[in-house]
């Protein structure tokens, strides 16, 4: 009520539909026939004529209630007249149909307002009106349709959200084929100026309304324009004509009302005709059906719509990875993203927890709409950053969360962990441990959906992809999937080649043909895996819409694979062979288990005496551990051996004066006091058999065998320290000669010890050099800084360990140098990834592998890593470009190589290049 109402002292009225008077300001008045009738006014006084007096009623009467209402209940009231209310009364063979249907097909004007489940009912009269030669115009307000019982997904109302709801209605039912004919005509009807369609404009007032206007009646109530309405459900409806005056104008404005607040559809709905209609061979269907999936057409809709102004758009690949993601977890439950390195998957992966959310929240099975993702500290940052952009809510936790005990202070964050329902994984190779603690406390989480990400899903053998069916959730997966690869993971290995495969394309797996297939198949239904070659590709095709954050154009660059002669000198090769001979007498009591119990793992569930056969294999593998590392130290550096040996401190000052440059906290190795100390220290036996070897059961026996090895190791380091510096020399002569060809290095090395005394070889004013490692925090942040994205730092070598190799961007640099050979595939791809990367503005990277003499190479050559490589480019697709052979170093450099000279200074066997 507005002042003007305040007013005035008239009593005002307002009639509401049924008639019912309402005064603001007087006592409400004894309601009398005309105010509750649902007739005209002429009418209710000529019912009043007809009516008795009304008489007063008598508080007591002879009839009892129950038998009055009993009177009542067996005489029903008579069926309204069918042409008033058109109705559908099987009993008296009436239908809404035939007053409704009837009366549309012969008016040259209709319009018709119904729900879009219409559609089969509505292209037989859109193919009458296209015969029919009087058709003047047509209209057509397609409106919403509840379905409850129905529909699979609750999506907040949107502009687009009701035409997408409409399609995917139509197309997952089809028309008959039957009605083909009905539908060209419809489409032929359609492309006319005769009809107008439209379908509900306004989402936030959704069109619920059933009308049907013709040339002399109009209907409106509950029927929609379907079998159950038209002939089989109950109904009900209001009809007049035209000769009702008033009521029918009413009806026909409330009609063009509802009409005004539709959007055009008319060429949607001849596209969505046309798909109905197309018939089309198997191939076609299956290459289309193929389309949709890759493309993402059908789930675009899960991408961001509204993204910030701050926030890049993504790329169509990063698109598609978000469809074809969602795909894969509408089929298996979970998904594992093992794109290539330097792809955006972390932009990726928050695109995919945002689809996932919502697809819960339109489903109605949210229960933690919150969800949790679990990386690397130094990828937390890039994960908010992401997050943030795409309004995505999320708990963030570092992989170190999982790695702790359970305590008071962690407990909170690790309860969010057990309750997601949604749960992330980065970096996830990092839990294809079982064993460990992170792993462990991963599995014990039970969310609904898991994400992983992961560039290396395959580090060593086959047996990961087990690990990764297990985070993802094996009850997800159907047995025979399962089944594949567990036989997989059990077969063994071909023995050893002796260098690089033979064959070029050869799998390097102990299976045939067939079977790699059906593994690749399988693989397929939980992996989204696309290699570096499929993104140039995908990039081929719309160059324009890769971008990185300055603007340039994106594409990955190309790999030049080289090695690099290590130049042993003959006499070191001996000391190397004097080595290699003394481990052959090591019995490994270092690498001896300390509990003797066989792991609960299908490869020893089925064997004939699992407790022997597993005893045997470890202590085999006790000896060989105990060799390689030695080996593997010494491929490094004289230094890093020494180190393994004997501990830090007593290594550095075997060449330097001053001390280590390591902190307290970096001290490792010392095998040899610690096997020493180890002596007499029984291991807790649960084996089953009784006749252990006696270095297993007597402490004295157990103690002489350590101290043997203790003697082993003191004889391993004079012979190492007799060995030359060539191959340190080498290493920092290389990198130097690189250094004038590229402004940005970067040199990789399992073990610090290695990196500072190779910095102190190149020890140069022309050369800033970087060492990044765990101990050195505020170095490898300004690592981070001179090495990103369109940095202007030149002349720098960054020596990292492999703590700078996982989730971090250097793509400035344009050469990486591999001072020890990785045996894992895992730690080859993700070095190489660090610049080796999508948005890299150079368009040629050098990769430098070592090349090592005979002696030094392990004894099967590079077969360990180039077979571990080969298996995971036959499964997935390889990222990492290998050398050939040796003949691929450029000229430039090989001469830099052969030209420069050694000279020595400073320390005691300290040298640097000129």
């Amino acid at each position: 009520m507005n002042k003007t109402d305040l007013g005035n002292n008239e009593p005002q009225q307002s009639s509401s539909t049924f008639g019912v008077a309402v005064n603001s300001h007087s006592p409400e008045p004894e309601p009398d026939g005309s105010q509750l009738s649902l007739f005209a006014p002429d009418q209710v006084v000529e019912q009043k004529a007809a009516l008795p007096t009304p008489r007063r009623r008598k508080r007591h009467t002879a009839e009892p209630v129950a038998a009055r209402r009993s009177r009542r209940r067996t005489d029903p009231p008579a069926w309204p007249p069918h042409d008033r209310f058109p109705y559908n009364n099987s009993c008296a063979g009436q239908t809404v149909g035939s007053r409704v249907l009837e009366e549309l097909r012969t008016s040259r004007s209709p319009l018709i307002i119904t729900g879009y489940t219409s559609l089969s009912f509505v292209i037989d009269l859109l193919a009458h009106y296209r015969s029919q030669s009087d058709v003047a115009h047509v209209r057509l307000l397609l409106g919403h349709e509840p379905l409850v019982h129905e529909r699979s997904t609750y999506r907040v109302p949107g502009r687009q959200t009701f035409s997408r709801e409409l399609e995917d209605y139509w197309l997952t039912q089809g028309v008959s084929v039957y009605q083909s004919l009905a539908v060209l005509a419809a489409i032929t009807f359609l492309q006319t100026d005769f009809i107008e369609v439209r379908i509900s404009g306004n989402p936030d007032r959704p069109v619920h309304a059933k009308i049907y206007q013709a040339d002399h009646a109009i209907t409106l109530g509950s029927s929609n324009l379907s079998n159950n309405g038209m002939y089989r459900q109950l109904e009900a409806n209001e009809r007049h004509e035209i000769l009702d005056g008033e009521r029918f104008t009413e009806a026909c404005a409330l009609a063009e009302q509802i009409w005004a607040t539709g959007r055009d559809y008319r060429q949607q709905l001849i596209a969505l005709l046309e798909r109905l209609l197309s018939a089309v061979s198997w191939q076609e269907a299956l290459a289309r059906a193929c389309a949709e999936v890759l493309d993402g057409l059908w789930a675009r809709r899960y991408t961001l719509a509204n993204p910030l102004a701050q926030a890049l758009q993504l790329w169509p690949a990063q698109i598609q990875g978000v469809v074809q993601a969602i795909w894969l977890i509408d089929q298996v439950g979970s998904v594992l993203v093992a794109d290539a390195t330097g792809s955006g998957k972390t932009r990726l992966g928050a695109e995919i927890l945002r689809a996932m959310t919502n697809r819960l929240w339109e489903r109605g099975r949210v229960r933690n709409h919150i969800p949790v993702v679990v990386a690397p500290p130094r990828v937390l940052t890039d994960w908010e950053r992401d997050a943030t952009s795409i309004n995505l809510p999320s708990e963030r936790y570092p992989h170190s969360l999982l790695s702790r005990k359970p305590n008071e202070k962690y407990q909170v964050h690790q309860d969010v962990l057990q309750r997601a329902q949604v749960l992330a994984i980065d970096e996830a190779h990092n839990f294809l441990n079982t064993t460990s603690n992170r792993s462990r406390a991963l599995l014990r989480c039970a969310p609904e959906h898991t994400l992983l990400l992961t560039a290396t899903p395959l580090n060593r053998e086959l047996s990961d992809l087990l690990t990764i069916i297990n985070l993802l959730g094996p009850d997800n997966f159907d047995d025979h999937i399962i089944d594949l690869v567990l036989q997989a993971a059990q077969v063994r290995p071909y023995p050893s080649t002796g260098g690089k495969s033979k064959t070029k394309g050869t799998s390097s797996l102990p299976m045939g043909p067939d079977d790699i297939l059906l593994l690749q198949r399988a693989i397929r239904q939980f992996m989204l895996r696309r290699t570096k070659r499929q993104f140039n590709a995908l990039i081929d095709q719309e160059p324009e819409a890769y971008r990185n954050r300055l603007g340039n154009l994106c594409r990955y660059p190309k790999t030049r694979a080289q090695y690099y002669p290590t130049n042993e000198t003959e006499q070191d090769q001996r000391w190397i062979v004097a080595v290699r001979n003394a481990l052959a007498k090591l019995n490994g009591m270092a690498f001896v288990h300390k509990v003797l119990r066989v792991p609960d793992s299908p490869r020893w569930r089925n064997h004939a005496e699992p407790d022997r056969a597993w005893l045997e294999g470890m202590l085999q593998s006790a000896k060989a551990l105990a060799s390689y590392h030695v080996l593997a130290a010494l491929r490094s550096s004289r230094l890093a051996a020494l180190e393994h040996l004997f501990g830090t401190r007593a290594a550095w000052s075997e060449y330097y004066e001053e001390p280590v440059p390591l902190k307290h906290t970096a001290e490792t190795g010392n095998l040899r006091n610690r096997v020493r100390q180890l002596g007499g220290t029984l291991p807790v036996n649960q084996l089953t058999i009784a006749d252990l070897p006696a270095i297993l059961t007597n402490p004295e026996s157990h103690r002489i065998a350590c101290e043997r090895d203790a003697e082993i190791y003191d004889a391993i380091g004079e012979i190492i320290r007799k060995i030359s510096d060539q191959r340190e020399t080498s290493k920092a002569r290389l990198i130097a000669t690189l250094l004038e060809h590229h402004h940005l290095l970067i040199a990789f090395d399992a073990r610090p010890i290695t990196l500072h005394g190779l910095a102190r070889r190149l020890a140069d004013d022309r050369i800033q050099i970087r060492i990044a490692t765990s101990e050195r925090p505020q170095d490898c942040q300004k690592v981070m800084q001179e090495f990103r994205l369109g940095s202007e730092a030149s002349h720098i070598v960054a020596l990292c360990t492999d703590a700078m190799s996982e989730s971090i961007n250097l793509q400035a640099a344009s050469a990486i140098v591999h001072l020890d050979l990785p045996t894992v595939v895992r730690r080859l791809e993700q070095r190489d990834g660090r610049l080796n990367r999508m948005d890299s503005d150079h368009g040629e990277v050098e990769s430098w592998l070592p090349q090592d003499s005979k002696a030094f190479a392990p004894t099967s050559g590079e077969e360990l890593i180039y077979r571990r490589y080969r298996m995971v480019e036959t499964l997935l697709g390889g990222n990492v470009v290998l050398p050939d052979d040796l003949a691929t170093g450029s000229t430039s450099v090989r001469r830099g190589l052969m030209g420069q000279t050694t000279r020595r200074a400073g320390g005691r066997r300290a040298c640097w290049c000129t």
